[in-house]
């Protein structure tokens, strides 16, 4: 109990002590009381209050947060509505129809190209560069000692990168030496028109690889695949230089890039074979 007015405190369990002993000042009846109910009514607010937090985090650690999927459909939603990813939406759903397009009617859908669809001959030339090494390299990880990647099949593809890159800019030379208006993009763009149905049966080779259906398929539209990329440099050359005043006639022209452009894709395979023997061939 504590006196009112001295501040003194003591024991007075029974209520027998109705006057402080210090001050000698009289204590109230009630106040032990009324002390008391306050105190119950702190000590019961008081475990109410903790028995709601550990009721709150109770719930927090045994159910999942309600707005974690929530939050994961807006992080979707929101790459989706990105500008990045309307534009690649958009860029592929362009390709798609220009593929479909060549495909069917390649030499025709080739005279009406032009730089406009530079984009689109770039990315059927980088998809053959992506391809073409991925058949030579794929047999070698079925053998116990894989070829390295950087070796395997990084090299074959900067190769691939570098023969398209000759093919487009050695007609470009000989383009002007006949004084023919050219422009690289314009013959990127008709190159990689007329390289679709490669691309289709390089796709059919490498599909006949990773499923297994024998060397004797996929082999075969490799073959095709290689056979029409010198028709398609060869037509590019004839359709684009018909009208060429040089001396040097367009069979000649198409000939000169098809044997750089020859030249290249045989040193690819001489790097694929090389690997695949372990080194035994000096390059």
């Amino acid at each position: 109990m504590i006196c009112l007015k001295c501040g003194h405190v003591f024991e007075n369990e029974q209520g027998s002590i109705t006057e402080c002993p210090v001050c000698g000042a009289a204590l109230a009846p009630s106040w032990n009381e009324k002390t008391g109910e306050a105190s119950a009514r702190i000590e019961s607010a008081a475990t109410g209050e903790s028995s709601s937090e550990i009721g709150t985090e109770s719930g927090h650690s045994g159910a999942p947060a309600p707005g974690g999927k929530a939050s994961g459909d807006l992080t979707w939603k929101q790459v989706k509505e990105s500008q990045a990813f309307q534009q690649g939406a958009e860029i592929s759903k362009q390709y798609g129809g220009f593929f479909l397009n060549a495909l069917l009617h390649p030499l025709a859908s080739s005279k009406k190209i032009d730089r406009a669809h530079f984009l689109n001959g770039i990315i059927t030339m980088v998809i053959i560069a992506i391809l073409l090494p991925l058949v030579l390299y794929i047999p070698s990880l079925r053998s116990a000692f894989p070829d390295a990647f950087g070796a395997g099949y990084l090299r074959p593809f900067i190769l691939v990168v570098l023969a398209f890159a000759v093919a487009v800019f050695a007609t470009y030379g000989l383009m002007r030496l006949g004084k023919v208006s050219a422009d690289p993009r314009n013959i990127t763009a008709k190159l990689g028109t007329l390289l679709v149905p490669s691309t289709a049966a390089l796709l059919i080779s490498v599909i006949f690889q990773i499923i297994g259906l024998g060397i004797g398929l996929s082999g075969l539209f490799l073959f095709i695949t290689v056979l029409s990329f010198f028709v398609a440099i060869t037509l590019l050359i004839h359709q684009e230089m018909s009208q060429s005043t040089s001396a040097l006639d367009p069979l000649y022209s198409s000939l000169i890039v098809n044997v750089l452009f020859g030249y290249i894709l045989y040193r690819i395979v001489l790097v694929s074979i090389s690997y695949m023997l372990g080194g035994f061939f000096s390059l």
